[in-house]
């Protein structure tokens, strides 16, 4: 398919659509100097949320989705966190869901503020899902290099 057998349709295909682009993503960074992971998985989080925005928006109303698991996991909750966190992000949807989109980078870091936010005051969420930079710059994952 896409440019092997000349299906110029295939060639298109934004995968960023998938839930799953946020964990492939983090491969091939081997021999890379001085690789800033927290910053690289912002960047990736940005990205996820810009190109699924109205899905994730969507799923999060309903408490349940695809999407709504991946972003689960970009806030670097379990699959066992996830049913707590679906319910947090349903119940909180108009304060997290209240902007157009997260299409620049002050309403992105505001999403991010409002959900890390209410993660740390979740009595069972706050131990157990733990942000990727936040993570990074407390030391305890290190970059490659």
């Amino acid at each position: 398919m896409g440019f092997a057998t000349k299906d110029m349709g295939m060639s298109s295909v934004d995968v960023t659509s998938s839930p799953t682009f946020i964990f492939a993503s983090t491969s091939g960074t081997s021999g890379c100097k001085n690789w800033d992971f927290a910053e690289y998985w912002k960047v990736t989080q940005k990205k996820y949320l810009v190109a699924q925005w109205q899905l994730l928006s969507e799923e999060a109303a309903a408490g349940r989705g695809k999407h709504l698991e991946a972003m689960a996991g970009l806030m670097g909750c379990s699959n066992q966190q996830y049913d707590a966190f679906a319910v947090l992000v349903q119940d909180n949807y108009t304060p997290l869901f209240n902007r157009a989109a997260v299409s620049n980078s002050a309403s992105f870091q505001q999403f991010m503020n409002d959900l890390s936010g209410l993660l740390a005051r979740h009595q069972k969420l706050r131990s157990s899902c733990h942000r990727i930079d936040e993570v990074s710059s407390k030391g305890l994952i290190k970059s490659r290099g």
